[in-house]
């Protein structure tokens, strides 16, 4: 089995009380069922303490709550720490330190603590592991460098750590392996495309696109033709990366580079759905499009105050066709915008969710809801440079990734939804 990671995983370490948006703070903490048991069991004051700051919730019946199965799962029922006024967890001390961990030792944590920024997922044969970019230490690791993102993979053994990981679902439903391999083919094809620097980005985010729509009518066909994914898919990814398995290897990353690249131009190649909403609102800035997204973006679950008072900046910046228009272009030509950062994006994006097009076999709506977060984020970070008086630095880029993440990516509602809104747009 391989451990799958991007290379600046092993990099990351906690800032712990020297990080500015403590993960400690606004958040409802779930304490898995073993760590509830271990803090059932620790003697002494501190052992009471973790007792009287845990809270248990027996889950509702479905007679209780009929109509809503989402309310019922497992057995027993959830227990969480009692937060403090302000969302602090009770065991977070006035130094932003852990007092579990000082008392008895990081390997005390409840999972969701000790696993965080973390995330990891059973996919492609490997246990895959990064980093989330609502933890801004992540995001520095990952906006630091320009290079493009490469991924690591090293063998592990059958008996490495996977808690916490969610789980393949060809091993659960028995998935049909070729159907699994193609998720996988199509991911490492986008990835390979999104990091073809000899072409400008917007035009990588269209054959991204273009890609993307023409495997989703193959996955869709292959149910009955079953064959179309040994032959027209990898036909199709060739056309695109010049190989019918591209590698996403830091190793494959930096021949790529080197190497002449695929003839994307070439006769023959699928055009640019040029009708496309998204790739319209990649190429040309319109407050109509702004507005079509702060629409989709108002239908989502509110997590926090500061979601709101970001969303309510883009109205106040911009208030006229004009202001977003020279807003936009101010932006996209300062020598502070780094268009790596948005492939960085893009490919953090298409990594963590494509796999789960192995659950729905819905592979587009995953690609539109990458290119939608990267859109999402560009307006925030314009509305950024414009109050900075024509200035953004590292922490105003890791700040807008962050705040986006932690309101989209911590709800599993906001994530359907947007994928929802996805399939309703080109």
């Amino acid at each position: 089995m391989l451990l799958r990671t991007p290379d600046f995983y092993d990099h990351f370490l906690c800032t712990a009380d020297k990080c500015s948006d403590c993960c400690c703070i606004g958040w409802e903490l779930d304490i898995d069922d073993d760590t509830f048991g271990y803090y059932r069991s620790v003697p002494g004051p501190f052992g009471d303490r973790l007792r009287e700051c845990m809270a248990h919730v027996e889950k509702v019946s479905p007679d209780d709550a009929p109509g809503d199965d989402n309310l019922f799962g497992d057995e027993g029922g959830e227990t969480s720490y009692r937060l403090k006024i302000g969302g602090r967890c009770p065991f977070l001390n006035s130094r932003n330190l852990c007092d579990i961990v000082l008392n008895l030792g990081p390997q005390a944590l409840c999972r969701i603590c000790s696993e965080y920024p973390r995330y990891s997922f059973e996919f492609d044969s490997a246990v895959e592991k990064s980093l989330t970019v609502s933890c801004e230490e992540a995001g520095r690791l990952m906006f630091l460098s320009d290079i493009p993102i490469g991924f690591v993979e090293t063998e592990i053994g059958e008996d490495f750590e996977t808690a916490g990981a969610s789980s393949d679902p060809s091993a659960e439903e028995e998935t049909d392996e070729a159907f699994f391999r193609a998720i996988s083919l199509i991911r490492s094809a986008s990835i390979r495309i999104l990091e073809n620097r000899r072409i400008d980005l917007a035009d990588r985010i269209g054959h991204f696109l273009a890609l993307c729509t023409e495997a989703q009518r193959i996955l869709d066909l292959a149910e009955e033709r079953p064959e179309l994914l040994h032959t027209r898919l990898p036909e199709l990814v060739c056309l695109y990366t010049g190989s019918e398995h591209p590698e996403i290897t830091p190793e494959a990353r930096d021949a790529c580079a080197k190497g002449p690249g695929p003839s994307l131009d070439a006769k023959g190649i699928l055009p640019f759905p040029e009708d496309s909403e998204l790739l319209e609102a990649v190429r040309c800035s319109r407050l109509d499009h702004l507005k079509k997204r702060m629409e989709i973006l108002s239908g989502m679950e509110i997590l926090t105050d500061r979601w709101t008072k970001e969303l309510a900046s883009l109205d106040r910046e911009f208030p006229s066709e004009a202001s977003y228009l020279n807003a936009q272009e101010a932006w996209l030509s300062s020598p502070d915008c780094r268009m790596s950062a948005y492939e960085h994006l893009l490919v953090y994006f298409v990594f963590r969710y494509f796999p789960l097009a192995s659950y729905d076999g819905s592979i587009l709506d995953k690609a539109r809801f990458a290119v939608f977060g990267m859109l999402v984020i560009r307006d925030l970070d314009a509305a950024r440079f414009v109050r900075n008086g024509g200035h953004f630095d590292l922490n105003d880029r890791i700040w807008n990734a962050k705040i986006y993440s932690k309101e989209v990516e911590h709800s599993d509602y906001n994530i359907e939804y947007l994928c929802g809104e996805m399939m309703k747009i080109q």
